[in-house]
């Protein structure tokens, strides 16, 4: 789909896995390559999910953003350790950024440590998603399932990430 010169995504659209192998993970900042990719993406032939699985994006590209952590923090809060596990959450920070906000702000028995964190330094999996926004940065959030973004939400606040979570599975599931 188009829109002002710029290819989007939308609803319905089919989600690319590709993008996927070239986000760092911040454990030893090495991209996640194809095997990573597959373990991550479900209808990618994940053995820890099955194949009609779908998993939570959540993007923002701007630094050290303070929304992000917000609302990473509101989603380990008022989500379960299985949906926590189904969220990926992807910055623009560096994998020690990441490493040193998780460690100081998730213990490792909040259940926020299922939720995956991998860096988009150079922003080609946000391009790829078109989750840059159109006149400024600001959060985005995908659910993707079976190789298509079922739900898209752009420019969502940290204050009402949780519901928007909430009402898009809950409207993915019916």
């Amino acid at each position: 789909a188009v829109f002002k010169g710029i290819n989007r995504l939308y609803e319905g659209d089919p989600a690319p896995s590709s993008p996927f192998t070239e986000l760092l993970n911040i454990d030893n900042g090495e991209p996640l390559g194809q095997g990573g990719m597959k373990r991550l993406v479900p209808w990618e032939g994940s053995r820890s999910a099955s194949s009609s699985d779908f998993m939570i994006v959540v993007t923002d590209p701007r630094p050290k953003s303070v929304e992000l952590r917000t609302a990473m923090k509101r989603l380990a809060g008022a989500l379960s350790a299985d949906m926590l596990a189904k969220c990926v959450v992807i910055n623009t920070d560096t994998p020690a950024e990441n490493r040193r906000f998780v460690k100081k702000n998730f213990s490792e028995d909040s259940g926020a440590d299922k939720m995956t964190v991998l860096t988009d330094e150079k922003m080609d999996w946000m391009r790829e998603y078109t989750a840059l926004g159109e006149k400024r940065f600001s959060i985005s959030m995908f659910i993707l399932k079976e190789g298509r973004c079922e739900k898209i939400a752009r420019e969502v606040e940290a204050e009402s990430m949780t519901e928007t979570v909430k009402n898009a599975i809950r409207g993915m599931l019916r």
